[in-house]
């Protein structure tokens, strides 16, 4: 009679597992972005200064900040601001609604 052996390259008992599950595959979805755009031309001033808004910026969740947060900047300070802006990763449209590209010179963003 030959002799059966059972081998299993398992150690974990009864097949469980103790290795980390493997992250579940995200589908790239397009990015959407809701604004209140009858708001934002409304508003009387920005979040920064009490000069009327040129810019809706949207700053996209960071650690400590899970949802993303919408600003309405002056010309001046999204000016100043745009290379940080840029650098968190911000979205910035003018108030009709146009994508603000990021290689467009300052002084021709937000010129409506």
């Amino acid at each position: 009679m030959k002799a059966i052996y059972s081998r299993t390259s398992s150690a974990e008992p009864d097949g469980q597992s103790t290795r980390p599950a493997a992250a579940p595959k995200t589908v790239p979805r397009p990015v959407t972005y809701r604004i209140d755009w009858e708001a934002a031309k409304a508003a009387q001033h920005a979040c920064c200064c009490p000069a009327k808004p040129w810019v809706v910026a949207i700053i996209p969740p960071a650690a400590g900040r899970e949802h993303r947060t919408e600003l309405l900047l002056c010309m001046h300070h999204f000016r100043v601001s745009r290379a940080a802006l840029i650098a968190a990763g911000a979205v910035a449209f003018d108030l009709d609604g146009k994508l603000i590209e990021r290689e467009a010179p300052p002084y021709l963003a937000a010129a409506s």
